[in-house]
This record gives C-alpha cells, sequence and structure tokens, in this order.
C-alpha cells in the first residue's frame, strides 16, 4: 500500500497572510464574481477570516464598536483607538484567539 502524502503551506504564513490584512488592509478583488479565480476566491475567504477573528475576540463591547465596519483593518483601527496605551494587552489578547481559533 502506498503512503499518499499531501502538500500543504505552513501555518505561519497563513497566519502571517491574515495578520496583513488586519494591519493592511483586504486583499483587493476588482473582477466580476463569476470571473474570479481560485486565488480570488481565497482571498475573499482570508479577508472574512480576519474580520471573523476580531470579532470573536472582542469583547461584547467591543463587538458593538466594530460590527458595522467593512474592513478589517477598519476594526483593527478602531481598536487600536479605543486601547491606546495598552496596545500590548490588545495584542495579547487577539494573538490568543488566534491561535485557539487556528491550532
Amino acid at each position: 500500500m502506498e503512503k499518499t502524502t499531501t502538500t500543504r503551506k505552513p501555518k505561519c504564513n497563513y497566519f502571517y497572510q491574515i495578520w496583513s490584512i488586519i494591519e493592511d488592509g483586504d486583499l483587493k478583488i476588482t473582477k466580476p464574481k463569476k470571473e474570479w479565480t481560485d486565488e480570488e476566491r481565497k482571498n475573499t475567504s482570508l479577508n472574512s477570516k480576519a474580520k471573523s477573528i476580531l470579532c470573536c475576540s472582542s469583547s461584547k463591547t467591543e463587538f458593538n464598536r466594530i460590527s458595522a465596519c467593512k474592513m478589517a483593518k477598519e476594526m483593527w483601527d478602531k481598536l487600536k483607538l479605543t486601547y491606546e496605551g495598552t496596545y500590548k494587552i490588545l495584542m495579547m489578547t487577539i494573538w490568543k484567539m488566534f491561535l485557539m481559533i487556528y491550532m
């Protein structure tokens, strides 16, 4: 019986992609949905996951502040503004949630 191997991208690359969406902004897709490539579908999925991580790691009050935002970066900017001065605590909270979801 032959062993089959699957090639998987390292998780750190995946985390980096999501974190860069949070800090730098959503990955843009300008074509109509019918013309999207697999890569573009993946990008929209990453955009959604970035927003989901921020929402899931937020308290009810924080969630109410950021839930109307369209982009993960906009959510992140609001959270940074809210927690100005306690940035390390915010980062630790987001990172813990990140690890719980994807590890």
